[in-house]
């Protein structure tokens, strides 16, 4: 459990719907706010050391950021995080001894 005087980031939390063409070729996905969207996060960088606690024994690909927010059921790799004018896209999720309590968040940045 991440005190609550540690998580001194608001960030907002969404989903992202089926991919649709853009009509260049390429595709576009629409956001659409979790409920509840937003939450107070712990951010530190995704060293190899916290990576492996956190994330030990599965795969994940390069992650930017560790990012620990309260538990949300709706938060997959399928997500998306806003943070200080930032797009985080997910790509690792884990809770903790499966307590529900916490969700730690492999994050890297999306750029464009």
């Amino acid at each position: 459990m991440i005190p609550a005087g540690l998580r001194r980031h608001a960030v907002r939390l969404f989903t992202l719907g089926p991919p649709v063409p853009d009509g260049d070729g390429g595709y576009l996905q629409a956001a659409a706010p979790l409920v509840p969207g937003e939450a107070w996060a712990q951010i530190e960088p995704a060293t190899a050391a916290r990576m492996a606690r956190a994330f030990g024994g599965t795969v994940v690909t390069t992650a930017t950021l560790i990012v620990t927010i309260p538990y949300h059921p709706g938060v997959t790799t399928g997500c998306v995080l806003e943070y200080a004018g930032r797009t985080l896209g997910i790509v690792g999720v884990a809770t903790p001894g499966e307590r529900r309590i916490t969700s730690v968040l492999a994050c890297s940045e999306v750029i464009g």
